[in-house]
């Protein structure tokens, strides 16, 4: 849960900003993409840094996405241009969509390496799940490209916070036939 938060929040915040900054503010409205931007940074910089203060380590994601927040965001502030934000979740989609199919090609499930001891599976259960989230993270890529070229920036802003989440959430649980079939716990016998 904690992670969900660290991982959430900074999208709550991006999202507030975008809708209220300009007006709290007083700037004209094309400027709240901009402060929400800004803040978007920050907040992942802080939710970053909470996790090394409670003794923990940030994924390999967190990191890469934060890299990624920073530089796009950063590019985004800089050159006053949106397109280079509205990028960013296609380029963490199509990364880590590559890093799991090179794992892949020598039989090797990266995603068992990050999450393997919170999820009972067989080896081939690992294969099959990791192929199936190589394919849900080109979707997504595909799915962000759309949505940058043919939504308005407000309306990708709620594509992505309100979309992203539910879709990730149905991929998961359409994964709960393959969990249970190669799923690895001993059997009670009664």
């Amino acid at each position: 849960m904690r992670q969900f938060l660290e991982d959430f929040i900074p999208l709550l915040v991006f999202l507030v900003l975008n809708a209220k900054a300009a007006t709290w503010l007083g700037r004209p409205p094309e400027d709240g993409f901009f402060i929400a931007t800004a803040g978007f940074m920050l907040a992942m910089l802080i939710a970053i840094a909470s996790v090394y203060m409670r003794g923990s380590r940030p994924t390999a994601m967190q990191i890469t996405s934060l890299i990624l927040v920073v530089f796009f965001g950063g590019l985004t502030l800089y050159f006053q241009d949106e397109r280079f934000i509205k990028l960013k979740p296609t380029i963490i989609y199509l990364f880590a969509a590559i890093i799991l199919a090179l794992g892949l090609t020598r039989r090797v499930s990266l995603l068992q390496k990050l999450i393997g001891t919170t999820l009972p599976l067989s080896d081939e259960g690992w294969l099959i799940l990791t192929r199936r989230w190589v394919y849900f993270f080109l979707f997504c890529a595909g799915l962000n490209e759309w949505a940058r070229h043919s939504l308005s920036t407000q309306d990708w802003v709620n594509f992505k916070v309100f979309a992203y989440m539910p879709l990730t959430f149905i991929f998961m649980f359409s994964q709960m036939g393959l969990l249970m079939r190669h799923n690895t716990t001993p059997k009670d016998k009664d």
